[in-house]
């Protein structure tokens, strides 16, 4: 916006203010829309990932998250209409008075492109056509090309433009009330293209950015441009709010240090021996095999399955094998930041660890994460959020135990743990933008909110007083 590449926002955020917005990013990205969307912090809605851990089944299920009730269900329920685009990590809110649209141009495949009404689906594939990120269902696993960055750049720009034709077009057809629109692209292609933006990061020495010039700076002023078009179709008077739930900064790639970790510090055992079963044993050699595979091998299986097959393959393996008799701490399969389980007894279907043991060992595991250096000296645990502590003291039911936050030392490749004879490379090294912990807030045409406003409470902000039926609702 100083720079003037977005003369949108600018011109917004002249009439209206500016807030930031504490997300539960530092808990998990995949909690911050379930936060939102369902005006509850993570405690409560218990969602942090694609995957759930099941301590019943002692593994990992799907994330639907069928426990979310979209607080705009409410809104269409006392008269106004709602339309909306694309919200991650939300099901429809499935009423009357709601017209929705979702997985059309996702960052996250989540289920399936799908609309209510049904043949409205029909209606977006012909006019204005499917996003560009149908075509990318599988980016490059770790050194994606000059030659695929660039073409990152350019399907976001044009799905940008595509997002913002749609949605004047709807908004047009069903003046809304209350209009929630998601832009996908800065996400994804902030993923992929922060070093265009931050070469000068130590952390980012050797990625991709030469020949890409302002590939990401480009995304950011097609979503400008689609914001104003749809701006422009808004009933006079509307109220903006114009928001991001987290931030973005320097990464490279997903630290795979905290398996490894515990084993050496001895709170998991992975089976072996007369204690390894046939599906463990099957189980580890799949997942060898996928680990070793190529990356050309990998990027083409993705491509070739549907994000249902894709999720199906992966679930027996995204999760490590376990020595359950012989494991008190393990950890889960996550994007960002490491994941702690304890194997509580009571909680668990296999747990061994009493509840009256529970405080004391996840101060002990935190303090040994907290502990490990590199060989040459640098920690590689920033910090360690303990759930219970946020819980009145109590284990959480639907997320981990613990939440590790790693330090840059950890993005290293490889990473060398001393005295342990640790050897680790972060995965997924495609990935040089990792999600911060703060977000924004542009507010117009109301009440100027709070300095900073959590995301749970974003809701208030946007309805606030607008009437119930008809005109000026507000516009996201």
């Amino acid at each position: 916006m100083a720079s003037g590449d977005m003369p949108v926002l600018a011109s917004v955020l002249e009439q209206g203010s500016w807030s930031a917005v504490t997300s539960s990013a530092d808990l998990g990205s995949a909690s911050v829309w379930p936060t939102f969307s369902s005006s509850s912090e993570p405690l409560e809605h218990g969602i942090n990932y694609v995957w759930r851990w099941n301590p019943a089944r002692m593994g990992l299920v799907p994330e639907h998250g069928e426990r979310i009730v979209p607080w705009w269900r409410a809104v269409a329920l006392s008269g106004r209409r709602v339309l909306t685009l694309d919200v991650p990590f939300t099901p429809f809110a499935g009423v009357e008075g709601v017209v929705e649209v979702g997985d059309w141009g996702p960052h996250d495949p989540w289920i399936r492109f799908q609309s209510r009404p049904p043949e409205l689906a029909d209606e977006i594939r012909d006019d204005p056509g499917m996003h560009p990120y149908h075509r990318d269902t599988a980016p490059p696993h770790d050194r994606p090309s000059r030659r695929y960055l660039a073409r990152v750049s350019e399907w976001s720009c044009r799905g940008a433009s595509l997002r913002g034709a749609l949605a004047e077009q709807l908004i047009r057809r069903e003046r809304p009330d209350l209009a929630f629109l998601v832009f996908t692209e800065t996400h994804r292609a902030s993923h992929l293209l922060w070093q265009t933006v931050a070469a000068d990061d130590p952390l980012l020495a050797g990625s991709q950015h030469d020949g890409l010039g302002h590939a990401l700076v480009d995304v950011f002023r097609s979503v400008d441009s689609a914001v104003g078009r749809i701006l422009e179709s808004a009933q006079p008077g509307s109220r903006i709010a114009l928001m991001s739930l987290h931030g973005m900064r320097s990464a490279l790639g997903v630290p795979t240090l905290l398996h490894p970790l515990l084993v050496h510090l001895g709170y998991a055992t992975e089976p072996h021996g007369r204690r390894l079963s046939v599906g463990d044993a099957a189980r580890m050699a799949f997942a060898a095999t996928k680990e070793h595979s190529p990356q050309w091998v990998k990027t083409a299986w993705r491509k070739s399955v549907s994000p249902a097959v894709a999720s199906a393959v992966a679930a027996p393996t995204a999760l490590k094998a376990y020595d359950w008799d012989r494991t008190t701490a393990f950890c889960l399969p996550t994007d960002q930041h490491g994941w702690v389980q304890i194997n509580l007894r009571g909680r668990e279907a296999r747990g061994i660890v009493p509840e009256t043991h529970y405080a004391g060992l996840c101060r002990e595991v935190s303090e040994g994460l907290m502990a490990a250096r590199t060989v040459d000296g640098r920690p590689v645990v920033r910090r360690v959020l303990r759930l219970a502590d946020q819980n009145r003291g109590r284990p959480p039911l639907n997320l981990p135990d613990l939440v590790v936050h790693w330090e840059d030392a950890a993005h290293n490749n490889p990473v060398r743990i001393a005295g342990s004879g640790i050897v680790s490379r972060p995965d997924g090294r495609r990935l040089t933008g990792k999600h911060a912990y703060e977000g924004f807030l542009i507010a117009a045409g109301m009440n100027p909110p709070a300095p900073t406003v959590a995301g749970h409470r974003l809701h208030e902000v946007i309805v606030g007083d607008a009437p119930p039926t008809g005109g000026r609702g507000p516009m996201v």
